[in-house]
């Protein structure tokens, strides 16, 4: 009579060892303590000193922090990815509303990849990108403080308008972990804040110096289509002043490179000086074509005819090119 009832209590024994086994990998797999959230943003006193020749510019603003612990400091941890230089002051931590603020005065010059594509009718994000250096994200995570963030009134930078500033927290993937033997292999994971000022270029001074030379030339190869084509001297000086234009483009044509620096591919001043040069290019072949058979085989009031029609198609295909180009590039910015 006593064996069921030693049975049952091993079978109760058993199911309660399965138990604590199953129980055993959950507790293994619990969730790890969340990381400590910290807000960053900055607020910027000068923005100068913007090249897009040397890929630069410069940039003094405050920083801030805003930790539930005192430990915690990123500021003191943190690093600018695309900085050339900074200089850091002014350093200050106070306890405020039971957390920890801290500021810090920074000035630096900052790398940018300018897209010049639409110069001098360009807009520009100019980026400062800062990245936690010590602290992966199971440690430290950062929230953007946008409410408090942005542009002084007073900032101004000569030959732009500064429309606008973002600032965005997120997390960098490295497919590394540094040697750091807490991590898994394949990867590590820290907190970014991206800073972004808008920035738009003034835009009718620049193109006026960017494409004074280019025009020059091409209102010179334009005004030579009123000579007499049939006209042999006058033919000859509608030639010299074609060529002067080919010539003057050119030049123009090879100082883009001070200008806006090396690239790939065609900008829109590259556009604009292919389009000249293409219309000049035009008009020589015609006038030539033209004075052969204004003095052979073709009456030469109907040649004069045909050289003004000619003549006013080249005009017009000038101006719409250029209309095309330049109103494109001010859409596209």
């Amino acid at each position: 009579m006593k064996f069921p009832h030693r049975a049952l209590a091993l079978a109760i024994l058993a199911i309660l060892g399965l138990l604590m086994l199953a129980a055993a990998p959950v507790r293994a797999l619990a969730a790890p303590t969340p990381a400590i959230t910290c807000r960053l943003g900055a607020w910027f006193v000068s923005v100068h000193d913007i090249n897009a020749a040397e890929g630069t510019f410069k940039a003094d603003f405050w920083m801030w922090s805003v930790c539930p612990e005192r430990e915690l400091n990123p500021l003191e941890s943190l690093e600018f990815l695309n900085a050339a230089e900074t200089e850091e002051g002014l350093d200050a931590t106070l306890q405020r509303g039971g957390k920890w603020w801290s500021t810090r005065k920074i000035s630096g010059v900052f790398r940018q990849d300018f897209d010049l594509q639409n110069y001098p009718f360009d807009r520009q994000a100019l980026e400062i990108l800062v990245e936690e250096a010590v602290l992966d994200e199971r440690s430290l995570r950062y929230v953007a403080d946008s409410r408090n963030s942005g542009l002084d009134p007073g900032v101004k930078a000569p030959g732009w308008r500064l429309t606008g500033f973002r600032n965005t927290a997120g997390v960098a993937m490295h497919p590394t972990t540094f040697g750091d033997p807490s991590l898994p292999d394949g990867a590590s994971y820290y907190a970014t804040l991206r800073m972004e000022i808008v920035a738009n270029r003034a835009r009718l001074g620049n193109f006026v110096k960017a494409t004074f030379v280019l025009y020059i030339a091409a209102i010179l190869g334009l005004m030579c289509l009123a000579l007499d084509v049939v006209d042999s001297e006058l033919f000859l000086g509608r030639l010299a002043a074609l060529g002067t234009g080919v010539f003057a483009v050119v030049l123009s044509f090879l100082s883009l490179e001070q200008l806006i620096g090396p690239h790939e591919g065609l900008y829109l001043l590259d556009q604009l000086h292919v389009v000249v040069l293409a219309l000049i290019m035009l008009a020589t072949g015609w006038s030539v074509l033209a004075f052969r058979l204004g003095n052979g085989p073709v009456d030469a009031d109907r040649v004069r005819t045909w050289d003004a029609r000619v003549s006013l198609g080249i005009v017009a295909a000038f101006v719409a090119a250029n209309a095309i180009l330049i109103g494109l590039a001010m859409v596209q910015g």
